[in-house]
């Protein structure tokens, strides 16, 4: 497809590249053979390939006769790709929420794809995260994205995202592309990075990787203070106390999860407060209550269970109002598991196991915004797909603040305005969480 039927195309369709979101279309038909051609796809093999936009590697991968499914999160290029593609599956979606609610499965297949910037760190770390990871992926992103993933310690691109990644998968940078290919054009290079999962994995527990995550990012919270400062007693004896985060390989990452040393269990807290993580190779997830239609609880199970089979269980929202009557919405942080950097209600959370809907409101609140106002319980929602089918109550308070919250669970709170909520939800409404859309459209109905 040429420039200039890209740009008639998206006027028809009425679509504007956001310059916000990193959406650019590639529009140079030799660089996406090449592209496809490094993603050496076999016939009959099964690709997803995400964010498709117009189709300018659709139609190359399609020559390869593969088992092929595209995610579009638009819904005017999603019908725009039906149409030009009729053979294919087309997937009218969020792909970290595909991926995270496990409505898509992705164990062996090749995903691939020309990704947003805005979602290429966190898509890429949840495709890493997953029970079943693809066998490979292939992705255009940010050339500055790729050299993190590729990084080696004692450099400055060894992070958070390259400890996240390279266990797992070999990665490697196979080719640049300009700027110039895409339109409208971007401030800058990218790269093709190809990941190819590897044969051995490094842990033996899902609650051991869980625990490796949660000292990784708590070291890379604070990366420019040395490792003796962060964790104190908890740092095993094995490593120097005046190293740097950056400075430890993956290797003595690993190592530091396996073997604790002197750790208290209290320092490696769940990032939901209400269940410690323990330090075992067995180890314990943060339970729930699994309840029936009736939302009667009869029995108890991991979260990731509950999550992958989609069991009804119970969570809380709250809508906190300050004096002009305006909402306080917070924006879930890059790190959050489900729909992250998206808006959502002042405060929500899942019931463990054995607490009660007034309890979880109040602790989830000062949790998340370090205040404690009285709160009113208003309104019951039945479990529902767009819930996570989950029993919610909706609760509702006043408060001024000042408020406090952790980064690394939200990232933005902002008070909205009723019209300014239904300007947006109907102008973006993937920039919300689907469980506050669901809430916020029943609530204009009655409860």
């Amino acid at each position: 497809m040429t420039l200039a039927e890209i740009r008639r195309n998206l006027e028809e369709l009425g679509v504007r590249s956001s310059r916000r979101l990193g959406q650019n279309f590639l529009y140079d038909q030799n660089v996406a053979r090449r592209i496809v051609d490094l993603a050496d796809i076999q016939k009959g093999e099964n690709v997803v390939e995400i964010g498709p936009g117009l189709g300018a590697l659709t139609e190359f991968i399609l020559k390869r006769e593969p088992g092929l499914t595209l995610i579009e999160r638009d819904h005017r290029l999603a019908e725009f790709l039906g149409t030009r593609f009729p053979m294919v599956q087309v997937i009218r979606g969020d792909a970290l929420e595909e991926i995270t609610n496990y409505k898509l499965q992705i164990a062996n297949c090749l995903v691939m794809g020309n990704l947003p910037y805005s979602i290429a760190s966190p898509l890429m770390v949840r495709l890493c995260e997953v029970d079943l990871r693809p066998a490979r992926m292939l992705f255009t992103i940010q050339q500055e994205v790729a050299k993190r993933l590729v990084a080696h310690p004692r450099t400055h691109d060894h992070g958070l995202l390259t400890l996240l990644t390279q266990p797992f998968y070999e990665i490697r940078i196979l080719r640049k592309v300009p700027s110039t290919v895409f339109w409208p054009r971007p401030e800058v290079t990218s790269a093709v990075v190809g990941l190819t999962r590897r044969t051995s994995q490094p842990f033996v527990s899902n609650p051991l990787e869980q625990r490796f995550r949660q000292i990784i990012k708590k070291a890379f919270q604070k990366r420019r203070k040395s490792l003796g400062a962060i964790f104190g007693k908890e740092l095993p004896p094995f490593v120097e106390r005046s190293r740097r985060p950056e400075e430890l390989s993956i290797e003595e990452w690993i190592r530091f999860t396996r073997d604790p040393g002197t750790a208290h269990e209290s320092a490696f807290r769940s990032p939901y407060p209400a269940v410690a993580v323990t330090h075992s190779a067995i180890g314990t997830e943060e339970m729930f209550d699994v309840v029936n239609e009736r939302n009667e609880i009869i029995r108890q199970e991991r979260r990731s269970e509950v999550h992958r089979q989609n069991l009804l269980h119970r969570a809380v929202h709250v809508f906190i109002r300050n004096r002009r009557g305006e909402l306080l919405l917070q924006k879930r942080s890059s790190q959050k598991d489900v729909a992250p950097n998206t808006w959502d209600s002042s405060a929500a959370g899942h019931l463990a196991a054995g607490e009660g809907y007034d309890e979880a409101a109040q602790r989830e609140v000062k949790e998340e915004l370090g205040v404690s106002p009285r709160l009113k319980r208003t309104c019951e929602f039945e479990a529902h797909e767009e819930l996570g089918w989950e029993f919610v109550w909706l609760y509702k308070g006043k408060s001024e603040g000042p408020f406090h919250f952790p980064q690394s669970e939200i990232s933005e709170l902002r008070w909205w305005t009723g019209d300014e909520i239904d300007q947006a939800i109907h102008q973006q409404p993937l920039q919300f969480a689907p469980s506050f859309r669901h809430i916020w459209q029943r609530l204009k109905t009655g409860c």
